[in-house]
């Protein structure tokens, strides 16, 4: 019964959130924009089938929940690479700070999609072709309060499809709260915010709530580590998605993980693994897709 308070508390915080969330969805029309902004900033959470919004300990899991970011301690510079199928790519810099009980982030992200048809009706041969870009500077700050770790993040974000462009601010609120010493509960609203119209029609962000739970287990070596994750989303755009998975970490230098995500049809499986060496750390996912998609390849190089 040690930790019913805080359990109470966190669930009393979650409810409030979805509350209000389910206000602003129902405000809405269907539909949504900027659907890049899903994608995960690194390829950490990638490989645990995208579940990361209770991960703590570096900038990725910052860019998941900014909450996170109060939990870093150092200093933590990063450069991602994101290959998914049909020509969508993402490019992210950024670098965080923390001291463990405070921190902020700085990052600058370029996603864009190019080749797509274009088309007047139905035809034998498109018009044309038409690149979609995405950009946005972000500034992320947490701080530990009653003991929970609350962040804000926020985004200046740009849209340009083909000669047509909008722009807008993007908001993102999180919190990771420890209930015990090897469970970390966490929840974040993200891409709450207003754009501008595009070619007239107005964009709506892809907004969303998640929820999620990770559990350390540390071997006699103390260098060995296993995390289970779990996490909740519910998108204004969709069906509640549930993601799964675990991160082995080995003498603490080679890390294996492997995820699955439910309620997306063409997502399942994914798979990554890292490789950390005196402050330095590489890592890699990869996310099978169906219907014939392809892979989703992800890698990222740090320094802590």
């Amino acid at each position: 019964m040690k930790y019913s308070g805080q359990t109470f508390a966190l669930f009393a915080a979650f409810c409030v959130l979805h509350s209000a969330f389910c206000v602003l969805v129902e405000a809405a029309d269907r539909g949504t924009g900027l659907v890049l902004l899903k994608e995960a900033v690194g390829p950490r959470s990638a490989g645990m089938g995208g579940a990361g919004v209770a991960l703590t300990g570096d900038q990725v899991a910052g860019g998941e929940n900014p909450g996170a970011l109060a939990a870093l301690k150092g200093r933590d510079f990063l450069l991602t690479h994101h290959e998914l199928f049909a020509g969508i790519r993402q490019e992210y810099a950024g670098a965080a700070f923390g001291n463990g009980r405070r921190g902020v982030g700085f990052g600058f992200a370029v996603r864009t999609a190019g080749g797509l048809e274009r088309r007047a009706g139905p035809s034998a041969q498109p018009l044309g072709t038409f690149g979609v870009y995405d950009a946005d500077f972000s500034v992320r700050y947490a701080q530990r309060v009653a003991g929970v770790s609350a962040g804000v993040g926020v985004r200046v974000v740009r849209e340009t499809v083909e000669a047509d462009g909008a722009s807008g601010v993007v908001v993102d609120l999180g919190g990771v709260r420890t209930l015990a010493p090897r469970l970390t509960v966490g929840a974040a609203l993200r891409n709450l915010g207003k754009m501008g119209a595009l070619n007239r029609s107005p964009i709506r962000l892809p907004l969303s709530l998640r929820a999620g739970a990770v559990y350390r287990s540390e071997f006699a070596s103390g260098r060995d580590q296993l995390l289970v994750v779990s996490e909740m989303e519910f998108p204004r755009d969709g069906d509640a998605v549930f993601r799964g998975g675990g991160e082995y970490v080995w003498r603490g230098l080679l890390t294996v993980r492997v995820g699955y995500e439910a309620g997306r049809d063409a997502q399942g499986a994914s798979f990554g693994f890292g490789v950390r060496r005196r402050g330095w750390r590489f890592d890699y996912a990869l996310t099978p897709y169906r219907y014939g998609l392809g892979n989703a390849h992800r890698v990222s190089l740090g320094l802590e």
